[in-house]
């Protein structure tokens, strides 16, 4: 028999999901490459987009979090200590290099890795995989001699947006995003707008581990990193947000979470009744804290769980 939910107000859970988004309260203090580090622990990913209206996304939701920092500590840490790296999570994203061995268990079964969220991206990469395997090899070839912007590629030619809406640009850049996502090759830098691509074992330090997760090792830390993130979360939120997707058996992974009591279902009142949330054991008490309106909360672009 389960153990009955945890019972809680709209505000309480609200509150819960704007601090441990790093957005209640004073901005993050420390030794600024730290606090990165600290936040995007926190997050799990900080998402990359290349539109510049204001600044990058990257940027502003870091900004939010920690007020003005160096840009130079966010290049220090990915290209001088490595202590993060671009890939994909939610999106294109920063992620920490200490959770490689988390994206690297999925890199290896790429793209069976992709659940049915992804719609007919699967088959789609398998059948287009299959058919550049030259290509593969030539980038790789390529890549072995040194790092190269995409243009650089001896086969690069650019090409319209496919019908499809699969990868644009060329077949050499739609290549690099398979490769990537199978781990065979990383940005490890940039020279204006442009990536620089290279290789995993000559870029990654040697402290980086490459240990193989299980699929239910994946699922249930996925899970329970995007639960602690968000504060509360719903099986939907927790399948698009940290490791989007990659969740084929998300109910028995929450099932184990729960039989560990690491996490616990918790009702709500106010939304409705629109369907399960789950709370990290850990952040029980702070939930049941979330009663004063001192915890001012700062406006930014962020991540929040949409029905709350």
């Amino acid at each position: 028999m389960s153990e009955p939910a945890i019972s809680t107000s709209l505000e309480r859970a609200r509150r819960l999901a704007v601090t441990k988004q790093h957005l209640a309260g004073k901005p993050t203090i420390g030794s600024t490459r730290d606090a990165i580090v600290s936040v995007i622990r926190d997050l799990g990913y900080v998402q990359l987009d290349p539109i510049n209206t204001v600044a990058p996304s990257h940027l502003l939701v870091l900004w939010s979090r920690l007020g003005n920092f160096r840009l130079s500590d966010l290049d220090r840490l990915l290209w001088d200590e490595k202590k993060l790296f671009e890939h994909w999570s939610h999106a294109a994203s920063l992620v920490l290099t200490e959770d490689y061995p988390l994206h690297y268990s999925l890199m290896r079964r790429y793209p069976e890795s992709l659940s049915k969220s992804w719609g007919g991206w699967k088959a789609k990469a398998r059948t287009w995989l299959a058919k550049h395997t030259d290509l593969r090899k030539a980038i790789l070839r390529q890549l072995k001699k040194g790092p190269l912007r995409l243009t650089e590629f001896a086969e690069y030619a650019p090409t319209k947006r496919k019908a499809d809406g699969w990868i644009s640009g060329s077949d050499v850049s739609a290549a690099l995003f398979h490769l990537q996502m199978r781990g065979e090759v990383m940005v490890v830098g940039h020279q204006g707008n442009q990536k620089i691509w290279g290789l995993p074992e000559t870029f990654l330090p040697s402290w980086v581990e490459r240990r193989e997760l299980t699929k239910e090792e994946i699922e249930q830390e996925g899970a329970e990193r995007t639960i602690r993130a968000l504060g509360t979360a719903s099986p939907s939120e927790i399948n698009t947000y940290f490791l989007r997707g990659r969740y084929p058996n998300l109910k028995k992974a929450l099932e184990e979470l729960q039989k560990e009591s690491t996490i616990h279902r918790v009702h709500v009142t106010g939304l409705g009744g629109k369907g399960e949330r789950y709370v990290h054991d850990q952040d029980i008490p702070l939930l049941e804290s979330m009663n004063s309106d001192t915890r001012g909360s700062r406006g930014c672009r962020c991540w929040l769980p949409s029905t709350i």
